[in-house]
């Protein structure tokens, strides 16, 4: 799985592609993204033509059945979302799935008779959990990655190590066999994601063209270091959908982005990528937005991490301020005046991730301008509580 090497650049990825991007608009924009969470079938080839270091993902749901609720498309709006349609795939996947039903893969919580539907923003998705404790399901999910040619890597969505969907059970030989306990925090739910990520990563590091697990693992305050760390060493990447932006709600702050930083850098010095997603209020993001996110981001820029600001429908996210050229790190964050700073050779990222105090910061006595072209004068720098900047040196130097 192509990881370029980001000790010296500020790299941007992609997350979706869309069907109607032309060879010549793939040409014209692969180099400026080192990562693809979601390609489609006939793209791969376009873009690694333009791009030959750039890794392009299969996408599949990690927990759910991958055909977006079959047997009917997914639906678009909560309407078209009916019990009467739930009911009919669970049916299908009962009694007609692959000819035969599969009554023995779907996942119910601890009731018995509901399906642990897949949680998110305050709902759920119609797509029907499976048992991925089950190696058959593990085969299944494999299949149709592995007809598809050209890809480098399979990105898992949703990811996670708590039982926010309350799994509990399934039904095995027509009798009830109870797996989780269907409470949020349970180790044995943790535990078969852990093997589950395992089992699908060695079978795809022996392909004929070895290919990466990418998964979807947004590393919420809430998950120690260990937890972390233990599906790190289960994957080739993260993708940490809640960034630096809270999945578009608010500034992260406080401890919740000190653990971020703390964790970026321990995914990264595992050998695994880690992809940054901010969503942002518009496109192109505010100058506050854009420099809160960059400054963080590059406290914890490694060799393999790498950032999107974007937004729905945005269909190039590639913003000019990554090009700016700010060197290497010349050392780990750092505390400095009540604000954390990161020198890099060619500049000095600082943020304030405070949420309700400004900080005042005395600058080193060097000419600085901001990612706009505007010098910074007067030997200070304000910083209002949840902001960031990045600072470009004038001279390239590691400050002593």
């Amino acid at each position: 799985m192509p990881l370029p090497d980001t000790w010296n650049e500020t790299r941007g990825f992609l997350d979706w592609t869309e069907a109607d991007m032309s060879e010549s608009e793939i040409q014209a924009n692969a180099l400026n993204y080192s990562f693809i969470w979601a390609g489609l079938a006939w793209q791969p080839a376009s873009f690694r033509s333009a791009n030959p270091n750039i890794n392009v993902g299969f996408y599949i749901p990690s927990l759910l059945d991958t055909e977006n609720g079959r047997p009917n498309p997914f639906p678009m709006d909560s309407q078209q979302d009916t019990p009467q349609r739930r009911a009919r795939t669970l049916q299908w996947w009962n009694t007609e799935a692959d000819g035969v039903g599969h009554p023995d893969w779907v996942m119910y919580q601890c009731d018995r008779r509901t399906p642990a539907y897949q949680a998110i923003g305050g709902s759920t998705l119609p797509n029907m959990p499976l048992d991925i404790t089950n190696p058959e399901v593990i085969d299944w999910q494999l299949q149709a990655g592995d007809a598809a040619s050209g890809f480098t890597a399979l990105s898992a969505d949703l990811v996670q190590l708590r039982n926010f969907n309350h799994a509990c059970g399934v039904y095995r030989h027509g009798e009830w066999l109870q797996l989780f306990s269907g409470a949020d925090l349970d180790p044995t739910f943790a535990s078969a994601i852990l093997n589950w990520a395992q089992q699908i990563r060695a079978h795809l590091h022996v392909l004929p063209s070895p290919r990466g697990l990418v998964a979807n693992f947004a590393t919420y305050h809430w998950y120690s270091d260990a937890e972390i760390a233990s599906l790190a060493a289960n994957l080739d990447g993260v993708l940490d959908e809640q960034g630096f932006t809270a999945f578009g709600t608010a500034p992260l702050w406080g401890d919740a982005w000190l653990h971020k930083v703390r964790n970026m850098i321990s995914i990264q010095g595992q050998g695994v990528a880690f992809y940054s997603v901010n969503y942002v209020s518009a496109f192109p993001p505010s100058q506050r937005e854009t420099e809160w996110v960059l400054a963080s981001f590059l406290m914890g820029r490694e060799r393999s991490a790498y950032i999107i600001m974007t937004l729905a429908g945005v269909r190039w996210p590639h913003l000019s301020q990554y090009d700016e050229d700010v060197g290497h790190p010349c050392a780990p964050m750092r505390s400095f005046q009540n604000v954390y700073v990161r020198d890099y050779t060619k500049a000095m990222a600082v943020v304030n991730p405070s949420e309700s105090d400004s900080h005042t910061v005395t600058l080193p006595s060097v000419s600085f301008r901001d990612l706009y072209g505007n010098p910074i004068e007067g030997g200070t720098l304000v910083l209002e509580p949840m902001t960031g900047k990045v600072l470009l040196r004038a001279a390239s130097q590691c400050p002593q």
